[in-house]
């Protein structure tokens, strides 16, 4: 064996699909005094350390597990970005539904501004009950004891890196775009918000995520409103 410090076997690694790479090399030391004297020199040109952990072997020395992370090549520009559709239900209240006046008269809702409470008839009057085409009787309320509704919550994101941060991407922050790149498809009659991305530094170069929120049932994001937003 050799005497330490060495690199000891077990280096793990992996390239991202975004050209990203990071790669962990463990060392052996003798002591805890030997931890931060090991490891300087990259495995690969363009990687830098970004974190080492550490942990005392029993009855011997000390392992030193060193990571490195960054972009090796030349071509960064032309690296692939990763793409995300990030898709749920939220909740909302019924009366930011985009027909709720028409609910509100149909089913005989009823809004309470100042509490925010939504409440409907436990039976529909006759002239309402007509609608289901039974006018003998009034009919059950199909929204009795519901205030709420579930609507489609997207958010689109664009992964990739970069060897600076892109000014670009900050100043469409509260832009509005229609279009979705890489084949996706955006739902009829909206359209998309561009939010403040998310950028990381990652051994000397950055990752940047860009986020596109889609607009609410009933109509696309309105421009009057957001254009208004500005990265200062």
């Amino acid at each position: 064996m050799p005497e330490p410090p060495f690199i000891i076997p077990g280096q793990t690694g992996n390239r991202e699909e975004t050209g990203l790479v990071s790669w962990t090399v463990p060392w052996y030391v003798e002591s805890l005094d030997d931890i931060f004297s090991v490891g300087y020199e990259p495995p690969l040109a363009g990687l830098i350390e970004v974190s080492r952990r550490w942990s005392q072997i029993e009855g011997a020395g000390v392992q030193v597990d060193i990571t490195y992370e960054g972009y090796v090549g030349d071509d960064i520009e032309n690296e692939p970005a990763q793409y995300e559709w990030d898709a749920s239900f939220r909740q909302e209240k019924l009366n930011f539904h985009p027909d709720w006046l028409a609910i509100k008269e149909i089913y005989e809702g009823n809004y309470d501004a100042e509490s925010g409470n939504i409440t409907f008839s436990e039976v529909l009057s006759k002239e309402n009950s007509k609608l289901s085409g039974n006018n003998q009787k009034k009919q059950k309320n199909p929204l009795f004891g519901i205030d709420d509704f579930y609507v489609f919550h997207t958010v689109f994101r664009i992964t990739y890196i970069s060897e600076d941060v892109p000014q670009d991407v900050l100043s469409a922050i509260g832009t509005i775009v229609e279009e979705l790149p890489g084949g996706f498809a955006t739902p009829t009659g909206r359209d998309w918000l561009v939010m403040p991305p998310k950028i990381t530094e990652r051994g000397g170069v950055y990752e940047v995520t860009e986020q596109l929120l889609l607009s609410p049932l009933g109509g696309g994001w309105p421009p009057q409103v957001y254009n208004l937003i500005e990265f200062n």
